[in-house]
């Protein structure tokens, strides 16, 4: 994250317990422990199942501070693929007090190369949330390299 002003951004990068066994609940009191250091115009980023905690996560709860810019990446939507500990995070009446919340950037990211998460499921959260944008790219994959200077020129556009 060296490509953001130390002086300007915050960064806080919770490691949410038990990635490869997840269950909703524990990354929801882990993620609440966090909460109480987070200021306002905050800008939130979540990949795969960390974007789908966060799509989760907001439409289910009241959120304390203002969300400036909320970016989704290569996130589950509703597509399951024989996962077990997806039906834990499960969105239920999506997109619920997320469309209360006044977020004024949604982005939504996925490629059409990724083998994980089918490209189908961003064009999901895209109908969902009416005013999002939709980025999508054909060499991505799954979004797990190193660098990311789309993502990072929108968090930067947005001083």
């Amino acid at each position: 994250l060296d490509f953001l002003d130390a002086e300007k951004y915050q960064i806080i990068k919770p490691t949410m317990p038990s990635k490869d066994n997840a269950y909703y609940e524990a990354w929801k009191i882990w993620f609440e422990k966090v909460i109480p250091y987070l200021n306002d115009n905050l800008i939130v980023v979540g990949h795969s199942l960390g974007g789908l905690f966060l799509a989760k996560y907001l439409s289910e709860n009241d959120f304390p501070v203002s969300i400036k810019q909320l970016h989704l990446v290569a996130a589950v939507y509703d597509y399951e693929d024989d996962i077990e500990q997806l039906r834990d995070f499960r969105l239920e009446n999506f997109p619920g007090k997320l469309s209360e919340i006044n977020i004024p950037e949604i982005h939504i990211y996925h490629s059409t190369d990724d083998t994980i998460v089918p490209v189908g499921e961003a064009e999901k959260f895209h109908t969902a949330l009416p005013g999002s944008h939709l980025h999508i790219f054909d060499d991505r994959f799954h979004f797990v390299g190193e660098t990311f200077p789309e993502l990072f020129e929108i968090i930067k556009k947005s001083q």
